[in-house]
């Protein structure tokens, strides 16, 4: 295996979020993983994830969203980022990622290509839909086809790509962030629905054909989705991860009983640790 692994970058912005992340790099420290390196939205949460994790590497970014939504900080940050560790390809890993094993050996055979956790097919008959013809609830679709209509985009790429967790190799990561970055503003905020999209998008004009490793992917690492957020507290305790006990600071969306089965859940725990 070689010496290079590839520094993985988190790009985090809120409280949630920079809690989120604490616990995904205690996963990787877990495994002794290095390097790592980090983009926050604002001093304060650098401030915070270095008390929760001395020594981390972190990087405030100076990005204005104007009237964009706020998953589009996570392109326009990477776009205007250099990473610090030279020469080394680059796993982009979103804040709700626990991993469960070393990644290293799945990063290292998949090493100088473009692997990805998760991906959605797409029927690439669906480039000949209009717009309306469409459900509003298919927003990754739907940002496809704006984009098409506005920019001429001939690309059918049969997948739309997951940002959540991919490898990239080092050679293409500036062409691919910025891409991803001038797709977004290109479409402009009131047609994009779905930032994904719009990276693959990016991917289609490079002509970079995403690998997915299922089975090697889901046995390394776990992405807990936005419906899966009280597993990831729950499943951040129970690894222990949450030693200094931030769960109690994470806001979850209000859902009947949440809160309090999430209250007995740490109290459990702490019992356990302090007998």
């Amino acid at each position: 295996m070689t010496d290079k692994k590839p520094v993985i970058i988190y790009c985090t912005s809120g409280s949630n979020s920079a809690i989120y992340t604490i616990w995904s790099i205690r996963s990787l420290l877990r495994f002794d993983y290095e390097p790592i390196e980090v983009i926050v939205g604002s001093k304060e949460e650098k401030l915070f994830i270095q008390k929760h994790l001395p020594g981390q590497m972190c990087h405030v970014a100076d990005v204005q969203l104007d009237s964009f939504r706020g998953f589009s900080f996570k392109a326009f940050s990477l776009a205007e980022y250099y990473p610090q560790a030279k020469d080394r390809n680059i796993v982009v890993c979103d804040a709700d990622i626990l991993f469960t094993s070393d990644p290293a050996p799945l990063f290292e055979k998949y090493r100088n290509q473009f692997w990805f956790h998760k991906l959605n097919p797409l029927d690439p008959a669906d480039y000949d839909l209009a717009v309306s013809e469409v459900s509003p609830a298919r927003w990754s679709s739907l940002t496809l086809l704006h984009y098409r209509d506005k920019m001429g985009f001939k690309g059918r790429p049969p997948w739309i790509l997951n940002s959540g967790l991919f490898l990239v190799k080092r050679e293409w990561y500036e062409e691919l962030m910025r891409l991803w970055a001038g797709g977004i503003r290109e479409l402009g905020p009131e047609l994009m629905l779905n930032d994904q999209s719009m990276l693959t998008v990016a991917a289609s004009k490079m002509n970079l054909e995403p690998i997915v490793d299922r089975d090697a992917g889901n046995a390394t690492a776990k992405h807990y989705l936005s419906t899966l957020k009280p597993q990831l507290v729950e499943a951040a305790i129970e690894a222990g991860y949450d030693h200094d006990n931030l769960a109690p600071m994470v806001v979850l969306p209000k859902e009947p009983g949440l809160m309090s089965r999430l209250f007995n859940y740490c109290k459990r725990r702490m019992k356990r640790i302090l007998r």
